[in-house]
């Protein structure tokens, strides 16, 4: 039986004024965001980011280059642009986002398609909001270690 392959959201983001505010070093997030870009496409399956982030932008880097040579290149990286926001790196498929407001703060959030779209939520540093955000339609949530 062949795998599933998966529509994986990676969410999160690191803050170069403060490189110690997640406790980790924004250098090992980075590292690792490029290493996990490239595995998820190597692995077979789908990358959907929001396009707003550095975070987004190395994961993407990562991903697209390895898809370099496939036919389905631009179908693998998918990202979902906010109403407003210019994206941080060109490539695959981008589509604006029916969801003009990403607030999740509401009684009754709407997940935008980055969520709505994701079979898996990957976080990877980020603050409250990416928690909040990620954990909106209740879908499996992995906070990677990183050391």
């Amino acid at each position: 039986m062949a795998e599933k392959q998966l529509n994986i959201y990676v969410a999160g983001g690191f803050d170069t004024n403060d490189p110690n505010a997640l406790n980790v070093s924004v250098e090992k997030i980075r590292e690792f965001a490029l290493k996990l870009g490239g595995e998820i496409i190597t692995q077979g399956h789908n990358l959907i980011t929001g396009a707003q982030t550095e975070l987004d932008r190395i994961v993407a880097t990562s991903a697209l280059a390895m898809t370099e040579g496939s036919k389905d290149r631009s179908e693998r990286v998918i990202s979902y642009i906010r109403s407003g926001v210019v994206p941080v790196f060109s490539g695959g498929v981008q589509i604006q986002s029916d969801v003009n407001d990403w607030d999740f703060g509401g009684l009754e959030p709407t997940p935008p398609e980055v969520i709505s779209m994701a079979d898996v939520v990957i976080l990877v540093g980020g603050f409250f909001g990416t928690f909040q955000a990620a954990n909106c339609d209740l879908l499996p949530i992995f906070p990677p270690v990183i050391s």
